[in-house]
């Protein structure tokens, strides 16, 4: 992968000005780090990652599918590749919560829910797609709840 647009790397400085103050240690907050995807044998370096807190932290490993709370990829030029190749990674690996933030549309794609690996399709069951005027917050923090306007390059 070549070097980050500047759209891309704004939008990345964006959203984490946004979640730390709003977050605090309720989660670790990580951008561009590996996250470890035991059933894929993957290690993604995903955007943005919030990861439940642990004791001593992530230094002996990177944080594991169960521990994610959300992941955050950023697409402008990636975009189908982050909608045909992540998304079912993320779900498969059970993943709860992927945002797509869509910088083509404007827009942030929430994909919730995902398919157990018992069901046929690795995907998400539930996809919501937010635009500048909404608000969005992160499901396991409801109360963290940001203006899409503020975490896009609009």
């Amino acid at each position: 992968m070549g070097p980050k647009e500047p759209r891309h790397a704004a939008c990345q400085s964006k959203m984490l000005r946004q979640l730390f103050p709003r977050i605090g240690s309720r989660a670790c907050i990580r951008a561009q780090g590996p996250i470890t995807l035991s059933e894929s044998n993957s290690e993604p370096e995903a955007d943005l990652v919030l990861a439940a807190p642990r004791d001593g932290g992530y230094y002996d490993r990177h944080p594991y599918a169960a521990d994610v709370l959300l992941v955050v990829e950023i697409a402008d030029s990636s975009l189908e590749y982050d909608r045909c190749v992540k998304v079912p990674l993320y779900a498969a690996a059970g993943i709860a919560e992927y945002w797509l933030a869509n910088l083509q549309e404007n827009r942030i794609e929430a994909y919730q829910k995902p398919v157990t690996p018992a069901e046929i399709s690795p995907y998400y069951r539930q996809k919501l797609t937010y635009s500048a005027q909404d608000f969005i917050a992160p499901t396991r923090f409801s109360d963290c709840i940001l203006s899409v306007r503020d975490l896009l390059p609009v």
